[in-house]
């Protein structure tokens, strides 16, 4: 299994290497659907130490969301977020 720093670190600019980051983000998130699809009954049910499998699972969620949320902030900050978007 990758670190994030081998999944996520860009160490290249242009739009090729643009579109490797997110083919390997696109990988990452559909990897981590077939987990969360692979769970069953009990997932957050957990009576040993630590965190039950289905919480890993919620806690990778929330960092994506709240990483998202930043990266929208900053477009909206820079300007570069449309103030209108269509999704037809």
């Amino acid at each position: 299994m990758e670190s994030n720093d081998a999944t996520f670190t860009v160490s290249e600019s242009g739009e090729d290497a643009w579109g490797l980051a997110v083919s390997r983000l696109k990988k990452t998130h559909a990897d981590l659907r077939e987990i969360i699809e692979a769970l069953g009954e009990g997932a957050y049910d957990w009576g040993g130490s630590g965190h039950a499998p289905g919480e890993e699972v919620m806690s990778l969620i929330l960092h994506d969301a709240y990483h998202t949320g930043q990266i929208v902030l900053v477009r909206k900050l820079q300007g570069s977020w449309p103030s209108k978007r269509s999704f037809g």
